[in-house]
């Protein structure tokens, strides 16, 4: 009997002394295995809840009953055995151990679920914050495995609260940090017809005279799964949205309202796109070191002047630059039509110059040529050929008629003589000198 009350004492004292040691290692302990959660596997994911919903100590609180239980079996059941009572004493005593560990509140385990679109850090609360904690590599995860997100089960320890052995509390060993990736867009105008929310938010700048207004700005931002650690460094957990709106809003601001109050009211007009896009550079680089990238940013609208007299003369003075503008367009149009038609006129005259004095040139050429191949003899027998022979039929009183003659170059010591056909001829008296008639009374 002595040894085995000896042996149930050893038993009892390793037993509390493993639960004292395990009871202030849970804690980091079980946060370490909670990370298992993320890996994909099967094994590591049951392993690691079965160790935080305190498998361990399960495990050996049986192995305690049952080495109790085999040193105390014989004595129990003759103990039963000669004593009638003494088995309701038994039950009682097994009840009231049970109803003991119903006094605390219940340990129930946290639960947490990732979005698809969220990066998830689990930081042990207690021990190792460096080496113990994981990530859930969302992307990598989701294009492998093709899930829409992962539930997390986060372990609790056992805090006193109290004297009371049913004095204590439950509280979370790991903590779930999540980071938003979602992208987010604002527009920020002065115009109640655009931008992201009603109202007068365009931002507000002045130029180097002091003359106020207004310049619109559009922004989209995300954070990627690599950017995710740097994002959670710099801002913790606050909303991506809460960033845009605050941090990134007043960089925006102060690189605005530096660069226009360099510029007067007109350079600040025409340079505006330059001064754009050197702010959506300097944005770009400045919040990539944090975590977020701009996927574009720059101007939303035209600027708006706060007095609308500015405004007016700007249009009327565009418009009377638009008139003159227009105005020398008309003038150099004239201009160029009426150099246009004198050069046509021009090349006209000279085209018909040119081809009048082609034409005379070749009319020359000809001219030339036919008065080389023309001879004597040629001419003769031209006017031989077109002679019908006949020599005129009136002649004049006292006239004789001519009678042609043609010299062919035939060595002739005399001109032919070609005979003509005889024609009557008609003398025709002269005609009678007019004589006084008058009768003289």
């Amino acid at each position: 009997m002595k040894v085995r009350i000896v042996l149930s004492a050893v038993v009892v004292a390793l037993f509390a002394l493993i639960q004292g040691i395990y009871s202030n290692m849970r804690g980091p302990v079980e946060a370490a295995a909670a990370v298992a959660q993320l890996e994909d596997s099967i094994i590591s994911y049951s392993a690691s809840v079965w160790f935080m919903s305190g498998g361990f100590m399960s495990v050996m609180g049986m192995l305690l009953f049952l080495v109790l239980c085999g040193l105390w079996y014989k004595p129990v059941v003759n103990l039963i055995k000669r004593s009638k009572g003494m088995k309701a004493n038994l039950v009682l005593l097994v009840a009231l151990v049970a109803m003991s560990g119903c006094m605390g509140p219940p340990e129930v385990l946290p639960v947490d679920e990732i979005g698809p679109n969220e990066t998830a850090f689990l930081i042990p609360m207690e021990g190792a914050s460096k080496d113990g904690q994981g990530k859930f590599m969302s992307e990598e995860f989701l294009l492998e495995n093709k899930v829409a997100g992962k539930r997390v089960t986060i372990p609790v320890r056992e805090r006193k609260i109290g004297r009371g052995y049913w004095s204590y509390e439950w509280i979370p060993t790991l903590k779930v940090m999540k980071v938003d990736r979602t992208p987010i867009t604002r527009e920020w105008t002065d115009s109640e017809d655009t931008g992201t929310d009603k109202g007068k938010q365009g931002i507000k700048v002045e130029s180097k005279e002091s003359i106020g207004f207004s310049a619109g700005v559009t922004i989209t931002v995300s954070i990627t799964e690599d950017d995710a650690h740097t994002y959670l460094y710099w801002y913790n957990v606050k909303l991506l949205a809460e960033v845009v709106d605050q941090n990134i809003r007043g960089y925006i601001q102060t690189y605005l309202a530096n660069e226009f109050g360099k510029l007067t009211i007109d350079e600040c007009r025409i340079k505006k796109t330059l001064v754009m896009e050197a702010m959506a550079k300097a944005v770009t680089t400045e919040f990539k070191t944090r975590g977020i990238s701009v996927l574009n940013v720059g101007a939303s609208e035209g600027l708006t002047y706060e007095s609308g007299d500015v405004q007016e003369s700007i249009d009327a003075a565009y418009s009377a630059q638009r008139k003159l503008d227009r105005a020398k367009v008309d003038a150099k149009t004239a201009k160029e039509k009426a150099k246009g038609e004198a050069e046509a006129s021009i090349a006209k005259a000279e085209g018909e110059a040119k081809a009048m004095l082609a034409l005379a040139e070749a009319e020359a050429k000809a001219n030339r040529l036919v008065n080389e191949s023309l001879t004597p003899n040629i001419l003769a027998l031209r006017a031989l050929n077109k002679w019908a022979g006949l020599v005129p039929s009136t002649l004049m009183l006292g006239q004789a008629a001519p009678l042609p003659t043609f010299d062919i170059g035939m060595n002739a010591t005399s001109p032919i003589v070609v005979p003509v056909v005889e024609t009557p001829v008609v003398a025709i008296p002269p005609v009678a000198e007019a004589t006084d008639t008058t009768v003289q009374p």
